[in-house]
């Protein structure tokens, strides 16, 4: 039981999520992505408070696919599909206006006039009576009346199509990389979510600061985006815009900028590449304020506006400790992750407190802050580069996990840059004591972890930043600050790639006994992502329990108590890899390949099967590899298995003459 709960706590972490009417179907996934992007300020005429831009994204399809989707709340205006450093491919899009702000991309094929195309139609109709097309006459005979279907036809003259080209469905196949170039253009908001400006009163008159807000899911409102946690990219990001009274341009990474004008008097500014991060994680703030380079860290500048500049020095001073007190904890410097700097923005009347990006933390001072509201404030952005923006949950369920360890953080690292204020007692006495445990005892609590159905907005929670952190604060205290760290450090350079649950999942099966295959069993029935689903699959075929024969013959007649037949291949291939498994696998190749009726399952049947040939150790099983070849009419995969045999053999040889010569050596200590 214990390992099942293992299981469920990693299942947590890797957050399986489904069912958001907003969420992607997981065709693809993003690797990198430009974005060029010009921004028009006050009097530009008609074309004021707006920008207009050119993306290309680079992203890698998941599965087999016809269609690409992704987020887009601005106006495409163009997009072309075409492979990386390749061939264009025909698509068309749609913006469905159904609230789900889908950018939808039909891919096609596109066959040329004078092609010569064959379609093998299946029809059926009903026989008129008398009356065009094919019909039935009736008539009086000699004896009876008699009904005779005849032959008759009518002409009926047609307008002659100019017939230029047919076009059908293009598949893309899996692991095919692909770059959509998309054209694109929105409207600046008014202290709004997305890209907004944020009016206030300057020494000379009405100012304005431009600036983003895309937490949780509102970067689709700036550009067209993969906008969902689990779905990071590296991006470029470069700005036009007009000087003016507007001096400075920060984002997420180092900038240059151009010397000269363009011909249109815009500046441009050229950004590096950023980590891996997701697209919440994007932000721009286009400013006319003053920096204060902090004494500690040259790296580290506190932005404000000229007439507030006096504000940020305990700011600008708290900056690098705060960053230096994480990185002394968790062992990880930011450097770690090519992060090499810090902007701190303080927008006057952001519509937040303050928000993180990687790189750069945007805030909302006040002249009435206190200093340890500020440090609190400051502490908790700093543990969100790494909690939220180097990790983030897969989605929204489990935002507690990021902003659990941020507020918890917010204090115990805090600690360490001011020991006097005694943070780490305040912490168990301000979030524990009087807010995580009363709201959690209170009538209508609800859990940390939501149901995966839950929506971006429906995830945030009043308490579940304390309560969040209160779980941290038991773990840590249960297991002993030594271990609780060093874990933490080895999560953060591990590298968690996409294949992590699929890790997670077969470990939770071979460990966690029947329990646990039905717990994957159940969790298939109630998750509708097609990449969560081929995990969970894969992850099945790891139990000791897994009937696979049956299994595999439930599924592929789409029987109750089976998988969905689209997911015959990847049982097949689990059942294949595995040793307990390849027996019933096998079988299954050598008896019932009659099931295998779908276009293209036979050759996939095939191809698995010579993979997992190449792996085998064991006669007898090659000897069934020859039986299911026959069945599959392959007799390449019985030269296949006959080269395994001589492997083998020649390996057991070689081994022989290894240990005659290494017994004829007089070996001396």
């Amino acid at each position: 039981m214990r390992s099942v709960w293992c299981l469920v706590g990693l299942t947590l972490l890797v957050a399986v999520a489904h069912g958001q009417d907003d969420r992607l179907p997981g065709e693809s996934r993003p690797s990198s992505q430009r974005v060029d992007v010009t921004v028009y300020q006050d009097d530009e005429g008609e074309r004021s408070f707006t920008f207009e831009g050119q993306t290309s994204v680079t992203a890698q399809v998941v599965r087999d696919t016809a269609q690409l989707v992704l987020h887009a709340a601005v106006s495409v205006s163009s997009l072309t599909v075409r492979y990386q450093g390749g061939d264009v491919i025909a698509s068309s899009y749609e913006q469905p206006q159904d609230g789900r702000d889908f950018l939808v991309v039909s891919l096609q094929e596109q066959e040329a006039e004078g092609s010569l195309l064959v379609l093998d139609i299946i029809f059926s109709a009903n026989i008129g009576n008398r009356e065009p097309g094919f019909s039935r006459y009736d008539y009086q005979g000699r004896n009876e009346q008699a009904t005779a279907p005849i032959d008759a036809r009518q002409l009926i003259a047609f307008p002659v199509l100019d017939l230029h080209s047919y076009v059908a469905e293009f598949v893309v196949a899996e692991g095919s990389l692909l770059v959509l170039d998309i054209g694109f253009s929105g409207n600046i908001g008014n202290r709004e979510p997305g890209f907004s400006r944020y009016d206030y009163q300057g020494r000379v008159g009405q100012e304005a600061v431009y600036a983003t807000q895309f937490m949780p899911n509102y970067a689709r409102r700036a550009l067209p985006c993969y906008d969902e946690p689990a779905l990071k990219a590296r991006y470029q990001l470069n700005m036009r815009l007009r000087p003016k009274t507007y001096r400075g341009y920060r984002s997420n990474a180092r900038s240059i900028y151009d010397d000269e004008l363009d011909a249109q008097g815009f500046r441009g500014y050229y950004l590096e590449q950023t980590p891996p991060i997701s697209a919440y994680q994007l932000s721009w703030v286009l400013h006319d304020v003053v920096g204060r380079v902090s004494s500690g860290d040259v790296s580290t500048v506190v932005w404000q506006v000229t007439s507030r500049s006096d504000q940020n020095g305990f700011a600008s001073y708290m900056g690098p400790p705060s960053v230096e007190a994480m990185e002394q904890l968790l062992g990880v410097p930011l450097s770690y992750y090519d992060i090499n700097k810090m902007d701190h923005m303080a927008v006057p009347g952001y519509i937040e407190e303050s928000m993180s990006g990687l790189g750069i933390i945007t805030l909302h001072y006040t002249s009435e802050a206190t200093k340890e509201r500020v440090l609190g404030v400051i502490q908790r952005k700093a543990a969100h580069q790494w909690f939220g923006g180097l990790l983030s949950p897969s989605w929204w369920n489990d935002l507690w996990l990021t902003e659990g360890f941020a507020s918890y953080f917010q204090w115990i690292a805090a600690a360490l840059v001011q020991p006097s204020w005694q943070l780490r007692e305040a912490f168990v006495v301000n979030a524990v004591l009087q807010a995580a445990m009363p709201a959690d005892g209170a009538p209508g609590s609800y859990p940390l972890s939501k149901s995966p159905n839950v929506s971006a907005q429906q995830a945030f929670d009043e308490y579940f930043y304390e309560k969040g952190a209160s779980i941290v604060w038991m773990m840590e205290n249960i297991t002993g600050s030594e271990p609780f760290y060093r874990a933490l450090n080895k999560y953060l350079t591990q590298k968690v790639g996409p294949d992590l649950k699929r890790v997670v999942y077969c470990y939770g099966a071979q460990q966690g006994g029947e329990n646990a295959y039905n717990f994957l069993m159940d969790l298939y029935q109630t998750t509708d992502i097609v990449s969560e689903l081929n995990d969970i699959v894969l992850g099945v075929t790891c139990s000791q329990f897994v009937d696979g024969l049956r299994l595999l013959e439930l599924t592929a007649t789409g029987a109750k108590g089976g998988f969905r037949r689209e997911h015959l291949q990847w049982l097949l291939e689990g059942l294949l890899q595995r040793r307990h498994t390849l027996p019933s696998a096998l079988q299954f190749l050598s008896g019932g390949t009659n099931l295998l009726s779908r276009p293209d399952e036979r050759q996939a049947a095939r191809k698995l099967l010579r993979l997992a040939t190449l792996e085998m150790r064991n006669e007898q099983m090659l000897d069934k590899v020859q039986q299911a070849a026959v069945a599959l009419e392959d007799e390449s995969l019985v030269t296949v298995a006959q080269w395994r045999r001589d492997v083998i053999a020649n390996g057991a040889a070689a081994r022989r003459d290894a240990a005659r010569w290494l017994k004829g050596k007089p070996w001396r200590l």
